[in-house]
């Protein structure tokens, strides 16, 4: 893959039963690396390590639905560690919903508590999305390019649903 520069984001997350904070972020320094006690390298878990990479990220929480257990959440990445935002936000005790490999418990109840709102979510569709992302040139390393791309139409609709007033662009999102 082309090599991701630092300051990536945001991300879109929603994670599961986490209240709001004051829209600051909080800033999660855990270093990553293969999770041993799964067998890591055979299920493709990571965990906080450690010997691990360094990892740099903040989440931000911007909404609440206690109805559904979920809160909508923004991470700006600092590094670009693999499976970085879900380690991350599992640490906080807020794992990223619907995420079957690291909440297989939490996952099926998100898809029944979301039911209609969530148009049928999947098994392994990770409520996660990458709003922004900034690669260095593929041909020559060049200037770095700057690439963008709106809510996909299945978060989109279930962040119009759960929280209406918020709006989808997760730069705007207080």
């Amino acid at each position: 893959g082309l090599p991701r520069l630092p300051e990536d984001g945001p991300w879109a997350a929603a994670v599961r039963e986490r209240g709001t904070g004051d829209g600051g972020g909080v800033a999660v320094e855990a270093p990553i690396g293969r999770e041993a006690s799964t067998g890591g390298a055979s299920r493709g878990r990571m965990a906080v390590a450690a010997d691990g990479k360094s990892a740099s990220s903040v989440v931000h929480l911007h909404a609440h639905s206690p109805a559904h257990g979920l809160t909508l959440a923004s991470v700006d990445l600092h590094t670009g560690r693999q499976h970085q935002i879900r380690v991350h936000t599992l640490l906080l005790g807020a794992p990223v919903a619907n995420d079957d490999l690291y909440d297989p418990r939490g996952a099926p109840a998100v898809r029944a508590a979301l039911g209609a709102a969530a148009g049928g979510l999947s098994r392994g569709r990770v409520l996660l999305h990458a709003c922004r992302m900034r690669v260095s040139h593929p041909c020559d390393g060049s200037a770095p390019l700057d690439v963008r791309a709106p809510l996909p139409t299945d978060i989109r609709s279930i962040v119009s649903r759960l929280w209406p007033g918020i709006g989808v662009d997760p730069a705007a999102w207080p």
